[in-house]
């Protein structure tokens, strides 16, 4: 996919270019986990988390803040 420009607008906001949208099946609502990982921003739907997740445990190659992490967004999300 190419690279698109994009600017921070008013609060910190951006948009997601309409063609990253329509390759993640993204809508106006849903929710998507964001992570700072070596110096950059990473998007993703939560059952993409989920997903990832799973493998990881399913393969042994999870780590505490794998699911710390996880574990930290359901509780936020639940409002616990």
């Amino acid at each position: 996919m190419q690279e698109h420009r994009i600017k921070i607008g008013e609060g910190g906001r951006l948009i997601i270019p309409a063609p990253y949208r329509k390759a993640m099946g993204v809508h106006p609502g849903d929710e998507l986990v964001i992570r700072l990982q070596d110096g950059e921003l990473r998007l993703f739907q939560q059952a993409e988390a989920l997903k990832r997740i799973r493998a990881a445990v399913k393969n042994g190659k999870h780590t505490k803040s794998h699911l710390d992490n996880f574990l930290a967004f359901r509780r936020k999300d639940s409002g616990e």
